[in-house]
């Protein structure tokens, strides 16, 4: 019993020790507003700036970027299963058209999970929005306004 239960202790007494990202957004995850861009333009900065930085894409739809990576360390070794060692961190992408003070955009808000048994029936999602992988995604959304509007 202890055994099959190792690893989720493991994981409370990290989480317990380590000090939570916020966000100072609207939504309190990582987000960006870039104004003059389209949904489209976003979504193809965002898939051509993730696998930039070592992410692969795992689906798009209009509203909708899903990236991938895998998890590396020790939080690979603790979020790993017997089913299938090579967990990975999935960002997810939400694109939707804003209008503020008379100016059109497209509205990015991010989240980020780990996915235990990516791809399988048995697919686990923990929570790491607010971790170091969010202020990555996080960096990654500052850098789109540059990206879609050439500056």
């Amino acid at each position: 019993m202890w055994r099959s239960h190792s690893g989720l202790v493991a994981v409370l007494c990290l989480a317990a020790c380590t000090r939570p990202v916020t966000f100072a957004t609207p939504s309190g995850s990582p987000e960006t507003v870039i104004y003059g861009g389209t949904r489209a333009k976003v979504t193809n900065a965002i898939i051509a700036r993730s696998l930039a930085t070592g992410w692969t894409l795992h689906t798009t739809s209009e509203y909708q970027v899903v990236t991938e990576k895998p998890m590396e360390g020790t939080a690979a070794a603790l979020m790993a299963s017997r089913y299938d060692t090579h967990p990975v961190y999935r960002a997810t992408y939400v694109l939707v058209d804003t209008r503020d003070r008379g100016l059109d955009g497209v509205r990015v808000v991010a989240t980020v999970v780990a996915v235990t048994n990516p791809g399988s029936a048995f697919e686990r999602t923990t929570d790491f929005t607010r971790s170091k992988a969010g202020q990555e995604v996080q960096a990654l959304l500052y850098q789109l306004g540059r990206d879609v509007l050439g500056g």
